[in-house]
């Protein structure tokens, strides 16, 4: 099939070419006459013709290449302000969202079929509240930069990403393979630089540095792509065309496997197991309203024995921090509430959050603001050993937001944003569970969904304890993956279509 996205559009672009022109230079006499520096009023331009030209010839090859540039991608501070770029992922994230947007704008409106789809239109009327929630933000610029670098990412991981499945099916083990070799050797450096400290615990916590921020974000993405290495040792033959290419990933497996565990991200280790269970249930086709009333009989249970609950949870004490702890204490201090000083932190952070909201619940604080605010949302007698009273002055290992996904959407965005997130994710659950179980058996599309769906899963399930959806690496997996999704919904559906028009 020919790919759209490499089509030219010869039709009007004279004049579109004439404006776009007119504004590019116009940007670099502001730029000048207002003391950008040569050399950044330069990149920016180069940024632009970039989009320009990617707007008619297409986008794909620069889509490949930001894939394979997010593993490896690392802070550039911009002069001594303080404010840091990652180079060279972000500058490609502009590039290619600024192309889609130009392309879709002026050339040929996004496919209508994505643009109908329910998972896009939840995502499009979460990103509008968001927004809404930016204009009373209790710090306008912050809520602004959150509010671009978000809108950039779904643009680019999602729409971009979603408009590639579409024209070819197969980039998308193209597009994962480019995002796993390089985090190969992400992988390799990091133990290595782990091993020279004795493979020590407290230095799990900055040894994927400069490539990730900690070992939080490094391990998300180790176990998001765990699964796509799996499947690509059993369809090494089928995908591509090489037997020998499955030992390779038969080692690439084995040696994530054993980052993960190194990594010390107890997090990631629940994730890791509750992603094993999401492929139980697929295997064996529990319905989703099953599944739901197991959770909600779950939650009532609970409630109903809360005092037990809470006794066996402060009876554990199983301390990650402790120097001599070893991966079994770290794993059974997840529930330790009491001295373990991670999970005492956390919930310090929930609950400020939940405080927070029950102050601004309809328009939250801001996009992005949590950070600065919760701090006077904090009770004494929730902190902790390593709680912070300052965003300015953040200790290596203390900073970090809300640590929940949806409870930073709930403070920052308000209520309305924190129900569409909660809707989204079900609805992206709903759609995968049912397009499983529609796809032909032992075909590329079922073996693609359930290895995306799995990594999705479990970045989901991490999402309880950590908030990512700000870090491009981990963004990128997020939204690619339900652009996967969507995807092969799409096919499905058109697919039945097609079979009712021929009876």
């Amino acid at each position: 099939m020919h790919d759209p996205t490499d089509q030219l559009h010869p039709i009007g672009t004279g004049h579109i070419n004439f404006a776009l022109a007119a504004a590019g230079l116009a940007y670099i006499l502001l730029a000048l006459a207002s003391g950008l520096s040569l050399l950044l009023t330069a990149a920016c331009v180069g940024v632009f013709s970039v989009a320009i030209l990617c707007s008619h010839t297409g986008y794909r090859s620069l889509v490949f290449m930001l894939t394979a540039a997010l593993p490896l991608s690392v802070n550039w501070e911009l002069g001594d302000s303080g404010s840091f770029l990652r180079i060279p992922s972000e500058l490609l994230i502009v590039v290619v969202a600024m192309a889609f947007l130009l392309r879709h704008f002026f050339i040929a409106p996004v496919d209508r079929r994505l643009q109908r789809h329910p998972v896009t239109l939840l995502l499009l009327l979460l990103l509008l509240v968001q927004f809404g929630s930016a204009a009373t933000s209790t710090m306008p610029e912050v809520s602004l930069k959150a509010m671009v670098i978000k809108t950039l990412y779904i643009v680019v991981f999602y729409f971009a990403c979603a408009e590639l499945f579409l024209a070819h099916k197969k980039s998308t083990a193209q597009l994962y393979l480019l995002y796993l070799l390089p985090l190969f050797g992400v992988i390799v450096y990091t133990i290595l630089r782990h091993a020279d400290f004795g493979f020590s615990k407290s230095f799990a916590f900055t040894a994927p540095e400069p490539f990730f921020a900690d070992h939080t974000i490094y391990s998300i993405c180790l176990v998001f792509i765990l699964p796509v290495c799996i499947a690509f040792i059993i369809q090494a033959k089928s995908w591509f065309h090489s037997r020998f290419l499955a030992l390779f990933f038969l080692a690439g497996a084995t040696l994530i496997a054993v980052a993960i565990l190194l990594s010390s991200s107890r997090a990631a280790w629940l994730s890791l197991a509750m992603m094993l269970l999401a492929a139980l249930i697929l295997q064996f086709r529990i319905r989703t309203w099953h599944l739901a009333g197991v959770l909600i009989a779950i939650v009532i249970y609970g409630v109903y024995h809360m005092d037990d609950v809470n006794l066996a949870l402060r009876s554990n004490r199983h301390d990650s921090g402790s120097v001599v702890a070893d991966l079994e204490t770290q794993a059974r201090s997840i529930t330790n509430i009491t001295n373990d000083n991670s999970n005492a932190e956390r919930i310090n952070r929930w609950k400020a959050a939940l405080r927070m909201t029950a102050d601004k619940p309809w328009t939250g604080f801001g996009p992005g603001t949590y950070q600065f605010q919760y701090l006077d949302y904090q009770k004494p007698e929730d902190l902790t050993a390593i709680s912070i009273t300052s965003p300015w002055h953040v200790i290596k290992g203390r900073g970090g937001t809300a640590h929940n996904e949806f409870l930073l959407v709930l403070s920052e965005s308000g209520m309305a944003a924190g129900l569409l997130f909660v809707l989204l994710v079900a609805v992206v659950v709903f759609t995968a569970s049912r397009t499983f179980r529609k796809l032909p058996p032992e075909t590329f599309g079922k073996n693609l969904l359930l290895t995306i769906y799995l990594g999705w899963i479990s970045y989901v399930c991490h999402s309880f304890f950590n908030n990512f959806l700000d870090t491009d690496k981990a963004a990128f997996l997020f939204y690619s993956a339900m652009a996967v999704i969507v995807v092969l919904d799409l096919d499905v559906t058109e697919g039945r279509r097609l079979k009712t028009e021929d009876r």
